[in-house]
């Protein structure tokens, strides 16, 4: 199987830290509001989506993440800092929102992934994230290899709508990142019922087994519902919804 490259991503994972989930999910949306009034949106990010952590206790990783955010970078564009130095207004604004909604510098929750597509879809329905980490030279094939034999299983391969891998890089955006994984798999499932069955499936941990030399799975997965707000390759964008529906707040800077 060969996957294809779409470059880098920018991947943070939100804190629960409002006493509302609900209402912290709406100031995450002006966040991001925020982001896609500005001039530098349209240069920097080629794609972006938002994934609700789900609060369920049946889905309770213990980690206390409220949303995880992903944007895909520009080609040629690392973390779209480039594009973002054009805007420096609104980096400023960007900069004192995240304290309001995230009460941290976001690259200091972030990692950065040279993501590669096994099995692509437009995204969007629930989401799972498989943490990784690694044991020997061999991670980067095992990554791979991890990914090709969950497709290869005839009975989570037809609940799988996009699968991807992603290696964990160096940037200096995420040089004081809290996080040390080296790798995520990413699944895109339809519904809450075919999470639930990759999840509680055997064949999951079964298609790691081959590759426990060179790679170790935090098997705590992260269950979202994925909310695709832009995609400039496939013509998604949500961004003047957003803004009607979420006013970004502006902020004297």
């Amino acid at each position: 199987m060969t996957g294809r490259s779409i470059g880098r991503k920018t991947i943070y994972f939100a804190p629960a830290i409002w006493p509302s989930h609900e209402k912290w999910l709406a100031r995450w949306r002006q966040h991001s509001s925020l982001a896609m009034s500005r001039p530098f949106w349209s240069k920097a990010c080629f794609r972006y989506s938002q994934c609700d952590v789900l609060q369920d206790p049946a889905f309770d990783t213990g980690d206390g993440f409220a949303g995880i955010g992903m944007g895909w970078s520009m080609p040629g564009n690392s973390s779209g800092i480039d594009a973002m130095a054009s805007d420096p207004e609104g980096v400023r604004m960007m900069l004192a929102d995240e304290q309001v909604v995230f009460q941290v510098y976001v690259g200091d929750i972030a990692v950065v992934a040279e993501e590669t597509v096994l099995k692509p879809s437009l995204g969007g329905g629930y989401k799972l994230f498989l943490r990784l980490y690694r044991e020997s030279d061999g991670f980067d094939a095992a990554l791979i290899g991890f990914g090709e034999a969950l497709l290869a299983d005839n009975q989570i391969e037809p609940l799988i709508d996009r699968l991807s891998v992603g290696k964990i890089v160096p940037d200096d955006y995420t040089k004081n990142s809290r996080f040390d994984f080296d790798g995520l798999i990413e699944l895109s499932v339809s519904s809450l019922d075919d999470a639930r069955t990759v999840l509680d499936s055997p064949q999951i941990k079964a298609a790691a087994e081959p590759f426990s030399d060179a790679l170790r799975v935090d098997w705590r997965i992260i269950v979202t519902k994925e909310n695709m707000f832009w995609d400039q390759e496939n013509g998604i964008d949500e961004s003047a919804r957003q803004i009607r529906d979420y006013p970004p707040v502006k902020h004297d800077v």
